[in-house]
Parts: structure tokens; sequence; C-alpha cells
């Protein structure tokens, strides 16, 4: 596996980002049952005018995960983690997440989930994420955020 960062701001990078990102988070929209995931609204346009910078995973030529993330001063906040779920299970998001805390070890880094996605839960913890808050978005819709202390 390549990690490296991508150039959203490209149409084919963009229309490939676009196109795993709608994969991936229509199974997340399953697994939490809210189909109104603001992802699944998103364009390849609107990818491309992003302000986040990104982060992808290249598997044999072909970008199969991907991590975007906005930076202040001594924070991290991840926009979006999604793998192709064609990759589910490889160590996709594994790579991406350690990629990101490598490059900026003296961050704090902030996500947040859906709190039934038990997947991305696992993956976070595994990483030294733990629990900050829950947010209910809409009825019977919970969204947990979970952070990171800065490498020591």
């Amino acid at each position: 596996m390549d990690i490296r960062f991508i150039q959203h701001t490209q149409s084919e990078t963009a229309g490939n980002i676009f196109d795993i990102q709608l994969r991936s988070y229509k199974i997340e929209a399953e697994l939490i049952d809210f189909e109104d995931l603001p992802p699944l609204q998103d364009s390849k346009e609107a990818i491309m005018d992003s302000n986040e910078t990104f982060i992808g995973c290249i598997l044999e030529q072909e970008l199969v995960g991907v991590l975007s993330y906005e930076e202040t001063n001594d924070r991290i906040y991840i926009n979006r983690l999604m793998v192709d779920p064609d990759h589910f299970r490889k160590g996709v998001g594994q790579c991406l997440l350690s990629f990101l805390r490598d490059a900026h070890p003296s961050h704090k880094i902030i996500v947040q989930t859906g709190a039934k996605n038990t997947p991305a839960i696992e993956l976070y913890k595994k990483h030294g994420f733990h629990h900050t808050d829950e947010v209910e978005v809409a009825p019977g819709v919970t969204i947990t955020q979970m952070e990171c202390s800065p490498i020591e």
C-alpha cells in the first residue's frame, strides 16, 4: 500500500474520491440507519473546491481509501475517512490514520462518526482515540465525537 497526499483539485482524482465516498458512506448510512448523511449529498465539484487536505491509499495503482482533514494551530479535524467497500478489513483505514498521526505528531486529532458505526469506532480506538461527546443530529441518530492526544 502506498499512502500519500493526493491532489483533490484534479477532476479525475476528485471523481475517484467521490466514487469511493458514495460507496463507503452508503454503507455507513445503512449501519446507522440514516440516509441523509452529508457525504452522500456531496459532489465531485465540492470535493475539487474543498479546502481540506486529502491523503490517499493506492493499491495496485488504484485509489482504495481516502482521509481528508483540516488543520488549525494544534488540532486536526478529520472530515472524511473512507475505504472502498471492496477493500474493507485490509488495513487501509489503519494505514491512513497512521500516516496522519505520523505527519502531525504534535496535534490533537478530532473525528466524528455515527454512534452505531461500530467498525469505525473500533478503528479509532485502536489508534488511541477516546469518546468525548455525543450529539443527536436527527431523531434516533447520534454522532459520537472522539479525539486522540498528541504523540508524546
